[in-house]
Order: C-alpha cells, then sequence, then structure tokens
C-alpha cells in the first residue's frame, strides 16, 4: 500500500493470489506451458539467498524454492531464463560502511560475487539464459535522480550517480566471467547478457 498504484481497488483474496507463487508454482507454470509458452524468466533473488551480511553459505530453503522451480519448468519442457539482479537486493547491503551504502559499498562486488558463485554451484548447468543485471539504466535513473525506485534518492545529476554506474558495470563484468568460466567446466553452453535497451540512455541526454 502506498507504493502500487490503486492496490486498494482490489479485494484483498485477489491480492493475495496474485503475490501467492511461492505456494502456486506448480499451478502458474502449468497454466504458462498449457498456453504455449516455451520459456519462463524469473529472478533469483539474492536476500532470499543470503538474508545476513555474515553468511558464507546460502540458504538451504531459498535453494529449496529455486530447485522446485527448475524442477517444474524442466517437467514442462519450458526453458529457464534466470535474472540474478533485478532491482532488489539484500536489506543489509543498505547498511552505511565507511559512509557509502548499497552497490557503492566498497565491499558490495565480494558479496554480489559469493551469491553468483553461490547460484552457479547449485544452478549453473540449469541455466541456458543468463541475465546478469535489468536495465541498469533504469535502476539509476528511477533510484538515483528520480527517487521513485529505493534508494530513494535525487541526486544533482548524471555525473553523481557515476559511481553507481561504475559499480553496476563491474558486476555485470565480474558475472559474466564467472557465469563463462562455469559453462566452460561443465560443458554446458550458456548465453549472457544483460537486460536493456538503447531507449534507456534518453534519460541522460
Amino acid at each position: 500500500p502506498g507504493h502500487i498504484h490503486k492496490l486498494g481497488d482490489w479485494p484483498e483474496e485477489v491480492r493475495r493470489k496474485k503475490t501467492d507463487f511461492d505456494a502456486r508454482i506448480a499451478e502458474d507454470l502449468a497454466m504458462a506451458a498449457g498456453m504455449g509458452h516455451n520459456a519462463y524468466r524469473f529472478s533469483i533473488s539474492w536476500a532470499r539467498l543470503f538474508p545476513t551480511e555474515d553468511q558464507r553459505d546460502p540458504d538451504p530453503a531459498g535453494i529449496a524454492f529455486y530447485r522446485r522451480i527448475f524442477d517444474v519448468l524442466a517437467e514442462k519442457a519450458m526453458t529457464p531464463v534466470v535474472t540474478l539482479f533485478h532491482f532488489t537486493s539484500p536489506r543489509w547491503l543498505w547498511r552505511v560502511v565507511d559512509g557509502k551504502a548499497g552497490w557503492e559499498r566498497a565491499d558490495a562486488l565480494e558479496h554480489w560475487e559469493r551469491f553468483v558463485r553461490a547460484v552457479l554451484q547449485h544452478f549453473g548447468g540449469r541455466m541456458p539464459i543468463i541475465c546478469t543485471l535489468n536495465e541498469p539504466m533504469v535502476y539509476v535513473y528511477a533510484g538515483y535522480l528520480d527517487g521513485v525506485f529505493p534508494p530513494l534518492e535525487r541526486r544533482p545529476g548524471p555525473a553523481a550517480v557515476v559511481p553507481v554506474i561504475e559499480q553496476l558495470l563491474r558486476a555485470h563484468a565480474r558475472a559474466y566471467l564467472l557465469i563463462k568460466e562455469d559453462a566452460a567446466r561443465s560443458g554446458q553452453p550458456v548465453q549472457v547478457g544483460y537486460i536493456g535497451a538503447v531507449n534507456n540512455l534518453q534519460v541522460f541526454r
């Protein structure tokens, strides 16, 4: 409430069903397959695998949740299209360290790499298509300039968000190399990229 337009216009039962994917994975994907879908794009939540900052291994419940999705997709002969960062990150990443929070923290990429390695360790052979980042320029504009996405900042102009952009580029590069190295070891081909479009750049003109 307060963040989703006209959320209160819908009965609670409808809202619950629309956000109850955890309990409706098989049902939802069966409907998608029944409509002729042959692929399913979803995100693996960094926060779900690493809910606390001091973790070195991913949360078993989080791994089990995503394993179930992969299993259902295999059963339905649907191709997984996995996104690693779709605008959400763990709450603990926003703890200020040396005056920096979020992606700008000095240790952000270290934590990101641990997350990517965990995803590859558990699901590497099951992800033929991986998106490292979803529309990074939209994330930067909406979160750091327009202030409508977390972290809800309104920085003075493009120059002020360069550190965030640099970190996102480094995050993509690190994930890309890790994914390709994993694919070379396993012999499983994988397509890797980030989601974006040329017109995303118009926000900085």
